[in-house]
């Protein structure tokens, strides 16, 4: 089922929005609604983490990168390499042993730091993100960013959150899983998160986060 969810993303079309086929002869296309599952496809997870989207058209039409067409992400990226290590600091999980996509999965006609609109980033949660948490099920979902969090949040009828130190207390439970707000992995999402003299918020974040899903198991 989760490559019928591959399939129909990569036949249909989403406003001005491009396939990743569309790139280097569809090299970076994968049966996955995100190439980024290739390195983190375990579909009986506990944990499954909902990155924003994959790329950008300013990435994508570089030079073709065999990294990211074997692994569906850039390994030395700093968005991955924290991800990885908040992973395994506070959660004792590689990339192998979670399931991974991104709530976009299409590309966007610019810069990779530019804004998805409302109601594309909705259309995008309700065809391809949510039926691929219903699939897996996992005990936890982590949301990076606060946009992401309050996708699914309007999707389960949760009111959104104002900025997220609120979303992080405000984990919300559909069935037997919990949906759970963390910073985006990147530097700015981790910079953002740390300012005012909060030394290792994100680092406290995420443990508190682990004790959730430790009192679930």
């Amino acid at each position: 089922m989760l490559h019928m969810l591959g399939k129909k993303r990569r036949v249909s079309a989403l406003g001005d929005y491009r396939n990743i086929g569309f790139y280097h002869d569809g090299a970076y296309d994968c049966d996955w609604v995100s190439p980024y599952t290739k390195s983190a496809c375990n579909i009986n997870a506990d944990v499954m983490v909902v990155l924003q989207d994959w790329a950008s058209d300013s990435d994508l039409s570089k030079t073709l990168d065999p990294d990211v067409v074997e692994y569906g992400l850039t390994p030395n990226a700093p968005t991955n390499t924290n991800l990885k290590n908040l992973l395994w600091t506070h959660l004792k999980l590689e990339l192998k042993d979670v399931f991974v996509t991104n709530m976009f999965p299409f590309v966007k006609l610019g810069a990779m730091s530019d804004s998805i609109p409302i109601g594309a980033m909705l259309r995008a949660a309700r065809d391809y993100c949510q039926p691929q948490i219903d699939i897996v099920r996992p005990a936890l979902v982590i949301c990076t960013g606060i946009a992401v969090f309050n996708v699914l949040r309007r999707i389960h009828k949760f009111p959104r959150v104002k900025n997220a130190d609120e979303g992080i207390k405000s984990p919300f439970v559909v069935g037997a899983t919990t949906y759970y707000c963390q910073s985006h992995p990147g530097m700015l999402g981790k910079n953002n998160r740390q300012r005012h003299g909060r030394r290792d918020q994100v680092a406290k974040d995420w443990e508190t986060m682990a004790k959730v899903l430790k009192g679930q198991s």
